[in-house]
């Protein structure tokens, strides 16, 4: 079951790995000042639709994110554990004073290790208190380390031991050390992603092509690749959640094994990057190890995708009919010097059609115009050049830019 304050957890991880990170206007105005920690009276003015509330702290209007439910009235003694420019996520300060110290980024402190979790992490206490810990070595229980803050979340502190830190070893965050690791292999340049369908996309073939398209752009659009994305536009309420759960990062999160004794699984819309990361700075235990290779495989692609701007996508549209599809995006010189460069997108899908034999097919879009470029075998050029003109009206009346296409005959082999 999926947690009542995952919305406002999701948004809260979204502001801060997912969003650009851009200067917000009027932001310091808006929020008081609350530091990680701190203390604050608040009164619940109304429940938000993405599980949020809005209250009035000191005098101002803020969003905040709760780990239990709240009434419109309700004035609540809280304490600050996470924020964004947006965002300010605190739970009583009772709970608060139970479980998670008061630390922050770059803060030395001592742990006494407790126990290690199935996941990698530690069952840690610090000044009295248990909490979370995820660190880059390996730990003994009974073992006290001083440790330095490397980074925080509502259930979990990243730390190294203070000693590196002082011998001037650089501090990553786990994303930096889970990029670090998939690029160790920078010596060899990247590929563009090869998506491979396991099945067919439709069960036979369609009547129209409408179905074809759409089974087509779903398997493009679900494939992982634009996750966070799509997390960011699901926050915004531009995206369904029903189509976030079937993309792999959500399905994998979803079936992460969890045993008496371990945290409970990443939420099933955490962002690729922060749960293959958490997962390799904690060490990657047994009971995680196959997850974070799934999850680590599907960021790779990801990084592969940003580098190359490419993505192959290879299957079957129907049982025994198999399609090769390539997308690209290429850049053109502006038109005007000083102008940036305007993106142009190449999309190319080549196949054997039954009644057709061998086509590619490759089509270019631009903010001005469309062309396409087709071959075909000899004896099927003349056929598919009298569809030009239905083509190109076709494309009109779908409010697309002007058609500019032709027909060519396959070079000799």
């Amino acid at each position: 079951m999926i947690p009542s304050d995952l919305a406002a957890r999701l948004r809260l991880l979204s502001e801060s790995l997912v969003n650009p990170v851009a200067p917000v206007r009027g932001i310091p105005d808006e929020l008081p000042e609350l530091p990680i920690g701190q203390r604050f009276t608040a009164r619940i003015e109304s429940a938000q639709p993405d599980g949020t509330f809005r209250a009035i702290v000191a005098g101002r209007s803020l969003n905040l994110a709760l780990p239990q439910p709240a009434r419109a009235g309700d004035s609540l003694d809280l304490v600050v554990t996470g924020r964004t420019p947006r965002l300010v996520a605190a739970q009583p300060a009772g709970a608060a004073a139970a479980t998670t110290p008061a630390l922050a980024v770059g803060q030395r402190f001592l742990a006494r290790i407790e126990a290690a979790l199935p996941d990698g992490t530690y069952r840690a206490q610090v000044s009295g208190s248990a909490l979370t810990l995820a660190l880059p070595d390996a730990a003994q229980p009974g073992e006290s380390i001083e440790l330095v803050v490397t980074a925080l979340a509502p259930r979990l502190v990243s730390a190294q031991r203070a000693d590196m830190a002082a011998a001037g070893r650089a501090v990553l965050s786990p994303t930096g050390q889970l990029l670090g690791a998939l690029l160790a292999n920078a010596g060899q340049p990247p590929q563009a992603p090869t998506l491979a369908a396991a099945t067919p996309l439709l069960p036979q073939a369609p009547a129209e092509t409408a179905p074809l398209a759409q089974a087509l752009k779903q398997s493009l659009a679900e494939s992982g690749l634009f996750y966070e994305a799509h997390l960011a536009q699901w926050l915004a309420g531009r995206h369904p959640l029903e189509a976030l759960r079937r993309e792999p990062q959500a399905r994998l999160a979803h079936a992460a094994p969890a045993g008496a004794g371990t945290p409970p699984a990443p939420p099933a819309t955490e962002p690729a990057a922060a749960a293959a990361a958490a997962d390799l700075a904690r060490g990657s235990g047994a009971a995680t190890g196959s997850l974070a290779a799934e999850l680590q495989t599907l960021v790779q692609q990801q990084l592969d995708a940003a580098a190359t701007q490419q993505i192959a996508w290879r299957g079957e549209l129907w049982p025994g009919q198999a399609l090769q599809w390539d997308i690209a995006a290429e850049e053109r010189p502006g038109g005007q010097p000083g102008d940036e460069a305007a993106p142009e997108w190449r999309t190319t899908l080549r196949l054997a059609l039954p009644h057709l034999g061998a086509v590619a097919a490759e089509l270019r879009l631009s903010g001005e115009k469309v062309g396409l470029a087709m071959t075909a075998n000899p004896d099927r050029v003349d056929g598919l050049r009298q569809g030009l003109e239905a083509l190109a009206a076709a494309f009109a009346a779908a409010g697309l830019p002007p058609l500019a296409a032709r027909v060519e005959a396959h070079e000799p082999a």
